[in-house]
């Protein structure tokens, strides 16, 4: 049999494969040497990926990362995005090669993937492509790059748009199955205000008649058959992500997002498109260069998206859009207008009253994202544009013209992404920075060295006068913050963080560590020393950029040890101020007890740690309790250790320090291990599993043959 592929094959990928090189060559510097080193990869991203690999590798169940807050659950942390298919990457490569390849395979599936929904609207392949190509180049995806879980969604974001198309004009198992799988891709990247932009684009969807769709008279498919497709697919996809909901739900109930975490609107509106920046929306560089300035005047802090023009050549298409025939139009017009109104927060009652009616959307941080749905409208409308371009000219030019436009999108699209692309040597995920040497070759107890990044705090870490973004990635790796040190085996503790996996007590900690940072409190080293650290990094001040040292706590006491002194309270805020006050001591455990009716302390004989395995399937403790027990400290946050078990048998965990753990402990040696809660995971493992045989099942039936009627200009 021939395996040469048919000339009118080649003529069909043709358009498509041209649209990719052109990706390719703007985005060049991700086939090169070197490491994506901008933004929130160094300190939040790497660090996640690479503990979710090391644990996998291992052989290990990824339950916890051991290094982050000196051990905090993985599988709930949405900067791992555990259950994306695109880890895969990471485990096979160095982090460095995987981390390109995860955006490489982003960008060309954002360009597939939309391009496909442009076909679904009766535009040429040549025409859908470059519509795709304008979308991948977009201000939004160049500006997501960086934070890997957000561009894996956004590049589903398309597919789920076609899948919908696609399950309306003819209702299937397979068009059922592609929804599912589209809606759950984007539920795993575990952002999400991609669940919402999925359910606004199917609400601008759902309404009226979409072209191409064929009934049973050959009319417009009837609500009452597309319908219970989208609804199975939805079904389907919560299904298939059982393991994330279940496991972002977990870790929301005591989360800062969660019920009395104190995210509420006024927090949520924090990073809303600061209206000066709507002429931005037109080209790039109207209000700052963000590749070189991190403020300007109206824009207090470095934009979530430096760069928001869908550009110029697409701009242009979107407006020919405007004059194209069918409603399609009306449709992107409110999908754009509603992400811009959306955008710009508390600045109009669109963003406030949207909340009230949208559950959690008020808990997405950042209201500037929701410029992605703008510019999902806005390359709809370019497609639509496209069509309308290519309508007007003569067959022999249609190609020439499409070509020529697609050339046009990526030359006005190349500067803004090779600029806000900041690639780094390959070493500096390899190789710690100075300030951290001491620490990486200095494990104790079978344990990894923690320590407290003040410079977290500090405002000191920059040239005086300038804020080039570029030169803060430079310092804010050479300051080792705030995660960073886990990428060379040290755990992080006190890190400042906000995200849904960020118990409430914690953040209080953090919150304490930002008050009193400036005013060198020497309680913070006892703190930090009463919490396992070995050390921390401070600044010290230099003419022009300050430096970095590293100031050891010595002796160093172990994160994991028995205490000589138990003070119990019911009252929070009166043990929390007691514990300030005494510095807190090193032997004591403060132990937040419900039970207590009032303060009390006692004092017990120490006992023996004599054998320690953290590891990222739990905390393994070998135990020797003195006579009459013992109360065995663990410094890990309770959310890493509230599944308990002494010698097979469930132990309670006890608040300690407000957000730590502890257990008391009979006399005599015990086994003691600590993870997780894991039940409810273990079932959204199998319901997660079911939904994915149901998935293949549906997607691997047979195809039933179409109608004549079924086909048309705009099928993909």
């Amino acid at each position: 049999m021939s395996t040469e592929v048919p000339a009118s094959g080649l003529r069909r990928a043709a358009p498509l494969a041209g649209a990719a090189l052109l990706l390719l060559l703007v985005h060049r510097a991700l086939l090169g040497p070197g490491v994506p080193a901008g933004r929130d990869l160094l300190f939040h991203f790497y660090p996640a990926k690479a503990a979710l690999a090391e644990a996998v590798r291992a052989g290990e169940v990824p339950w916890v990362d051991r290094y982050r807050w000196g051990g905090m659950p993985l599988l709930a942390a949405p900067a791992v995005a555990a259950f994306d298919p695109g880890n895969v990457l990471f485990l096979l490569l160095p982090l460095a090669a995987a981390a390109k390849g995860w955006m490489l395979l982003r960008l060309l599936t954002a360009l597939w993937g939309f391009a496909v929904f442009s076909r679904q609207w009766g535009v040429s392949r040549g025409a859908a492509a470059t519509a795709g190509l304008a979308y991948a180049l977009s201000g939004v995806t160049t500006s997501v790059l960086p934070f890997l879980p957000t561009s894996s969604a956004h590049a589903v974001l398309p597919w789920l748009a076609a899948a919908l198309v696609s399950a309306r004009r003819r209702p299937g198992r397979r068009t059922v199955a592609a929804a599912a799988a589209a809606a759950g891709l984007i539920v795993v990247a575990a952002i999400p205000e991609y669940v919402h932009y999925g359910l606004f684009v199917g609400m601008a969807l759902a309404p009226g008649a979409i072209g191409g769709e064929t009934g049973a008279e050959g009319g417009e498919t009837a609500v009452r058959r597309w319908l219970p497709a989208w609804i199975a697919a939805a079904a389907l996809a919560a299904a298939l992500s059982a393991p994330t909901v279940v496991s972002y739900a977990s870790a929301g109930v005591e989360s800062v997002r969660g019920p009395g975490g104190g995210f509420g609107e006024r927090v949520a509106e924090i990073g809303s498109l600061a209206p000066v920046r709507l002429k931005e929306l037109l080209a790039d560089g109207l209000v700052a260069d963000w590749s070189r300035v991190a403020t300007a005047p109206g824009v207090d802090e470095y934009p979530y998206f430096p760069t928001i023009t869908p550009g110029r050549v697409a701009l242009l298409l979107a407006l020919a859009g405007l004059f194209s025939r069918g409603g399609a139009r009306f449709r992107a017009v409110g999908l754009t207008t509603l992400g811009v109104l959306l955008a710009l927060g508390p600045a109009t009652p669109v963003w406030g009253a949207v909340c009230r009616v949208v559950p959690f959307l008020s808990s997405v941080r950042y209201p500037e994202k929701h410029l992605a749905l703008a510019t999902f409208g806005a390359c709809w409308l370019a497609a639509l544009g496209l069509g309308a371009v290519e309508r007007r000219l003569a067959a022999g030019r249609r190609g020439w013209a499409l070509a020529a436009l697609a050339i046009a999108v990526a030359a006005d699209r190349e500067a803004p992404a090779r600029e806000l692309l900041w690639i780094a040597p390959s070493s500096i995920v390899d190789a710690p920075p100075p300030v951290l040497a001491p620490l990486v070759s200095a494990p104790r107890e079978g344990v990894a060295p923690r320590v407290v990044n003040l410079a977290s705090y500090l405002p000191h870490l920059f040239v005086a006068g300038t804020r080039d973004p570029m030169s803060q990635e430079g310092a804010d790796a050479r300051f080792a913050i705030p995660q960073y040190p886990t990428l060379f085996g040290v755990g992080s503790l006190f890190a400042p963080d906000y995200d849904l996996s960020l118990p409430v007590q914690l953040f209080e900690w953090s919150r304490l560590y930002r008050e009193a940072a400036p005013s060198g409190s020497p309680s913070l080293a006892r703190i930090a020393r009463a919490a396992g650290a070995s050390a921390m990094v401070g600044v010290r001040a230099r003419p022009g950029l300050s430096e970095p040292v590293l100031e050891r706590l010595d002796p160093p006491v172990g994160p994991f040890r028995f205490v000589t002194r138990v003070v119990r309270d019911a009252d929070g805020r009166r043990l929390f101020g007691a514990m300030l006050r005494e510095g807190p001591d090193l032997d004591t455990a403060y132990l937040l007890d419900p039970a207590a009716s009032r303060p009390s302390e006692e004092h017990r004989p120490r006992g023996s740690l004599v054998a320690v395995r953290d590891a990222a399937d739990g905390l393994t403790l070998e135990v020797e309790a003195p006579p009459g027990g013992g109360t065995l400290l663990v410094c890990r946050p309770r959310q890493a250790t509230a599944e308990a078990r002494m010698d097979g048998r469930p132990a309670a965990v006890l608040d300690a320090s407000l957000g730590f753990a502890a257990l008391d402990v009979p006399e005599g040696r015990h086994r003691v291990t600590l993870r997780p809660e894991r039940r409810a995971m273990l079932g959204a493992f199998i319901v997660g599993g079911m939904a994915l045989a149901l998935l293949a099942w549906l997607a691997l039936s047979p195809k039933k043959p179409s109608r004549p009627a079924d086909s048309g200009p705009d099928r993909p």
